[in-house]
């Protein structure tokens, strides 16, 4: 991780890049509450937008934002592979332990993210959909978002997008052109 010496000017001087991630360190040990065996994040935190998903601890580092668990994971076991993200094995998004981190293909993390929670058919109440159908495996899939779909309703959906189009190309096509002046 710590290539040749680079030079950062921080606070006046001069500083190689050994220096500056030590400097770094030292700040992230700081900011880490052991709990349980977990590393908690106890500084700023960020929720990322969408259904699921918990708190993300942060920091800054070289003049960018970067999540503590991945900080933790390339200062600790070494930099991400290309194509892989970070999952948390104990499920705990503060948590910034590297021996809880794992590098995983995005679509892993979901997958195990989502075995975690209730399946629709678990979880809903009525065993169906808002709409009224039956949740079941053939009738149900996750979106590229990791949310629980209907099939039903997106058919359904999909055929009132289909009738709108057919409808307003007809609308078009039987308008008379209006003629040049």
């Amino acid at each position: 991780m710590v290539t040749a010496t680079v030079a950062r000017r921080e606070a006046g001087s001069i500083l190689s890049e050994h220096e500056c991630i030590n400097r770094a360190l030292s700040r992230f040990i700081r900011q880490v509450e052991e709990r349980d065996g977990h590393w908690l994040w106890r500084a700023a935190r960020f929720k990322p937008s969408g259904k699921y998903g918990g708190e993300y601890g942060y920091f800054y580092f070289r003049g960018r934002m970067v999540y503590a668990h991945r900080f933790a994971y390339e200062a600790f076991v070494g930099p991400i592979p290309d194509g892989l993200t970070i999952d948390h094995l104990c499920r705990q998004t503060l948590c910034a332990n590297p021996d809880h981190l794992e590098a995983v293909p995005h679509i892993v993390n979901i997958q195990r993210g989502l075995s975690q929670r209730h399946t629709p058919v678990q979880g809903s109440k009525a065993g169906t959909c808002k709409h009224g159908h039956l949740w079941s495996l053939e009738n149900s899939y996750i979106d590229i978002r990791g949310h629980f779909r209907c099939r039903q309703c997106q058919a359904e959906r999909m055929r009132r997008v289909r009738a709108r189009r057919t409808s307003d190309s007809d609308i078009l096509s039987a308008r008379e052109p209006v003629e040049a002046a």
